[in-house]
């Protein structure tokens, strides 16, 4: 392969991995976001919410595993049905927790996919993905994320997103005393989401239940 031609293929599958990488990052980051808001809705109201916020998790430097813990037992004190509608919803979120720490704190492996180049030959493309090298158990370990994973897990994450938004209103109603009809009829739709999601059968499933949610019910 000629010098240009590998600099013209590592730079594409770079830019890939920025974007990719960059993706999930934010994905997760805005659920751990949604989470705070839920916490800080039950415990505090008005203006006071934004002092709670900054307080306890920008002050108090609680992390995002540490936000999951304190939202499950939330919900197992507050809302025990949010977590009988939703089982599975914090194993969930914790691989994209787990999923998120790997792609931020693994350098990525550009020696991947170079041993398709065979006797010299030029090729047009280098798998498409991240390649990821860390070490683990005192051993080198080189690792490649397919997009189609890439895809999946961002899907996930927006699902769950929706979900703990439309949770996020209903702690709001309940604090307030409101009864949310609006919520009530989106549950349904939401589960359909969640079945989903627990099936992995998730390329075009939440999309389009997401937009029928916001077309019948509206969004935050």
């Amino acid at each position: 392969m000629n010098a240009y031609l590998e600099y013209e293929l590592h730079t594409k599958r770079q830019t890939y991995d920025r974007k990719a990488r960059g993706e999930i990052i934010y994905a997760a980051v805005t659920i751990e976001g949604v989470i705070e808001q839920i916490i800080a809705e039950h415990f505090s109201e008005g203006d006071k919410r934004w002092l709670f916020i900054s307080l306890m998790f920008t002050v108090g430097q609680v992390t995002f595993s540490q936000n999951l813990i304190m939202l499950k037992k939330l919900f197992l004190n507050s809302y025990p049905d949010f977590l009988a509608l939703f089982p599975g919803m914090f194993n969930q979120i914790n691989k994209l927790r787990d999923f998120r720490n790997k792609l931020a704190h693994t350098k990525v492996d550009l020696s991947y996919g170079l041993n398709f180049i065979i006797d010299g030959s030029e090729i047009d493309e280098l798998p498409t993905g991240i390649s990821l090298e860390y070490f683990k158990d005192s051993k080198v370990v080189r690792e490649f994320i397919t997009p189609e994973k890439i895809d999946k897990t961002l899907a996930m994450a927006q699902a769950y997103l929706d979900i703990l938004g439309w949770l996020e209103m209903e702690v709001k109603n309940r604090s307030e005393r409101r009864n949310n009809q609006n919520f009530k009829a989106a549950l349904r739709e939401l589960r359909s989401i969640y079945y989903a999601l627990s099936s992995w059968r998730i390329e075009v499933i939440p999309i389009a239940q997401r937009e029928i949610i916001i077309q019948r019910f509206g969004h935050k």
